[in-house]
């Protein structure tokens, strides 16, 4: 569960790109094949989280708390459709794969911060949102055992 968690210290979600400044001409062609591909496959996964969200907004309105499989299943898709913007945008020319899976950096533990200059290695707590030493078992803050 905590392996999906990331959170900087301003908002719980976040998004970074490394700027490379060297770019394939060849891949401007073949970026409107796939991303034309990508769009069609966002179009139709965007529809199914969008009754999600719905299904997910009753689940918290009756329980008092969200889904998990609901959330995993929404970050996904914005795990898939942020790079596929990123890519079709041109801020990168590396083809997102075609899944909503987790891609670790190289060098980079599974809860990282990237930033331009930054790499801060730390996790949070997915019960109470507690900032937390990378490796840490249980929670300081609300005791929950994290791996």
């Amino acid at each position: 569960m905590s392996s999906e968690v990331s959170k900087s210290e301003s908002y719980p979600a976040s998004f970074e790109a490394l700027y490379v400044e060297k770019a394939s001409r060849i891949e401007l062609f073949v970026r409107i094949v796939y991303g034309f591909i990508l769009g069609l496959i966002a179009y139709f996964w965007n529809f199914a989280v969008g009754i999600a969200a719905f299904i997910q907004w009753f689940h918290i309105l009756i329980l008092g708390r969200r889904n998990e499989k609901l959330w995993r299943f929404t970050l996904s898709f914005y795990r898939f459709y942020s790079r596929a913007l990123a890519y079709f945008t041109l801020l990168t020319d590396a083809k997102p794969p075609i899944s909503g899976k987790p891609i670790p950096l190289p060098g980079v533990s599974r809860l990282s911060e990237v930033g331009p200059s930054v790499l801060a290695e730390y996790e949070f707590c997915s019960e109470c949102g507690a900032k937390l030493p990378l490796g840490a078992t249980y929670c300081r803050k609300c005791g929950r055992k994290l791996h």
